[in-house]
């Protein structure tokens, strides 16, 4: 503070060397708190296709309590982790990659065998050990001891591995699998608890029990399995304090030494610090009995103090240090930075949450269909592996025999011939002339099929739209995507500038027209113009088109 006889020293004095270090470090901390974001959803979402962790999320890591729903089952430590996706956040939440890409054969069976039908059966594993949990306690040690599970009604058609498979006395080599997906690193001395033995097995398969809990306010709360331990906490609670206290200290001073009027220095530069204190404060409040999940639920509201807190300290701190230039460069390099992120964001981040949103459908489906023994699993509807899947496919109605061969199988395991008497699916995945093999070597093969089922969608939603805008749009190769399909994921390629419409006579000459041309493989059933296409838009009787081709390759291969 000046005395008024000597101006007030800030950051705009120093040299610009000094300036620019100050400034890097200022980025630094942004792009670090960034990344902190990403993780924060790693470690305390409960991973179904959402940016950040919703106010459920955090009471349950924090306080142990979830909402109680009527009718709710209350579910072990070990039932908990191995009911997660297996595509994302391998960790102490989620163990249900042990069955699959983080098991020792997984690739290579999937390379003998093919990825769908290793998937089904480890899946297959992991819904055996699911229900072997959930017998009474006296059965479950009894299959142990034997290693003689029973197979359930409800896994009467889910494939399993055949190694844990005794088909002479129709049981399941339950010791088996946990010795092989779990024991394998849960040994003494390795990775902890050990799980050697049934009595160390015992505590980590007994469900809790359903204690309902009445907040002050009068909502019903449940304990859950997620809390995370004193453990854990104490050495989250210490990397944190030590490490942000440092960072945050330095970004205040940065900001109570800036040109920012007297007040917003007053406010700004001291209370991301003292949010994250806060922060932490509640981290630990939050397991006072009755009262913590009032805490827990405070946490939002204190790291959303921090985040806007570290924004406004980094966006301060830089502006105020620069004249005009300085300012205007300042300007363009946070326009990049924006349009960087934005990038990762969209092509990296967003593709992540929607296969992990379907990969949650897709477990959420596999647990209705195991729990209902007048539905045999195999019989059931497979789920979307990405939004924009079948599962979102549009209502009940006649369709036309383009809309069936289009929408039909995209693999020989789905039972449906590659012909115009049954489907034509694969023509957007395997059978597209190589470019999605060579794709999947490069890419998440989950990535490439929800792009390649969006172009599927959007040729259907074509097909349906109303005559005159369909042929408008095949015109003038621009169809705009009703509001239930825009944003999901599709080819880059097929959309146009503005990213609103498909180009759907590009897509069906790709897809489509390749075979079905005068040189193609499929001349007699030509589909070059919109009048050959339209011949199977009706919904009658008129012949599908043959192609004369080799049976379809699976996607997976």
């Amino acid at each position: 503070m000046s005395d008024g006889s000597h101006p007030r020293w800030t950051t705009r004095d120093l040299p610009l060397a000094a300036k620019l270090v100050l400034t890097i470090f200022l980025i630094a901390v942004g792009l670090g708190y960034f990344s902190a974001m990403v993780q924060l959803h790693l470690q305390h979402s409960s991973r179904q296709g959402e940016p950040l962790p919703s106010f459920a999320d955090v009471v349950e890591h924090f306080s142990g309590l979830k909402p109680f729903e009527p009718g709710q089952v209350p579910k072990s430590k070990i039932e908990t982790i191995i009911s997660g996706s297996p595509d994302t956040g391998w960790g102490k939440s989620n163990m249900t990659p042990a069955f699959f890409s983080k098991s020792s054969r997984f690739e290579k069976d999937c390379q003998e065998l093919g990825k769908d039908v290793v998937t089904q059966a480890r899946d297959g594993e992991r819904q055996a050990m699911i229900a072997w949990i959930q017998q009474p306690s006296d059965l479950r040690k009894k299959a142990y001891d034997s290693n003689a599970l029973p197979i359930p009604d409800t896994l009467k058609n889910q494939p399993i591995t055949e190694d844990f498979v005794d088909k002479a006395n129709n049981t399941i080599l339950i010791a088996d699998i946990i010795d092989t997906r779990c024991v394998r690193c849960h040994k003494d001395g390795d990775q902890q608890p050990a799980l050697q033995e049934y009595a160390q097995l015992e505590p980590l398969i007994t469900a809790p029990p359903m204690e309902v809990i009445t907040g002050k306010f009068g909502e019903k709360w449940v304990r859950s399995g997620k809390q995370v331990t004193i453990d854990g906490l104490t050495q989250s609670t210490h990397a944190h304090l030590l490490s942000f206290a440092v960072l945050f200290t330095l970004t205040g001073l940065i900001t109570a030494l800036s040109s920012l009027p007297g007040i917003v220095r007053g406010i700004l530069a001291p209370i991301v610090l003292l949010a994250q204190i806060a922060d932490v404060s509640c981290w630990w409040l939050a397991r006072v009995p009755d009262c913590g999940p009032y805490f827990a639920q405070t946490i939002i509201l204190t790291g959303t103090i921090v985040g806007v807190g570290l924004v406004l300290q980094i966006l301060g701190g830089m502006f105020s240090m620069y004249g005009l230039r300085g300012k205007s460069v300042l300007v363009v390099v946070c326009l990049i930075g924006l349009a960087i992120i934005g990038a990762i964001f969209l092509k990296v981040l967003a593709p992540a949450l929607q296969q992990q949103k379907a990969a949650f459908e897709q477990n959420q489906a596999q647990e209705l269909a195991a729990a209902s023994p007048e539905k045999p699993q195999a019989q059931a509807p497979a789920p979307p592996s990405a939004p924009g899947s079948p599962s979102e496919t549009l209502p009940q109605r006649p369709q036309s025999q383009l809309e069936k061969l289009v929408m039909g199988a995209t693999s020989p395991s789905e039972a449906a011939p590659w012909d115009g008497t049954g489907s034509m699916g694969a023509a957007f995945f395997a059978r597209d002339g190589d470019d999605y093999k060579d794709l999947i070597k490069e890419r998440p093969q989950a990535e490439v099929d929800a792009e390649r089922e969006g172009e599927r969608l959007a040729v259907q939603s074509w097909i349906v739209a109303d005559p005159a805008t369909r042929q408008a749009a095949y015109a003038a190769d621009a169809f705009v995507l009703p509001p239930e399909r825009a944003g999901k994921p599709i080819t880059a390629r097929y959309l146009t500038e503005d990213k609103k419409s498909v180009t759907i006579k590009t897509l069906l000459t790709d897809r489509c027209v390749r075979c079905h041309a005068a040189d193609g493989d499929v001349a007699d059933y030509p589909l070059e113009t919109y009048e050959q296409l339209l011949k199977y838009m009706g919904t009658g009787t008129t012949p599908a088109p043959t192609p004369a081709v080799d049976p379809p390759i699976p996607p997976s291969q």
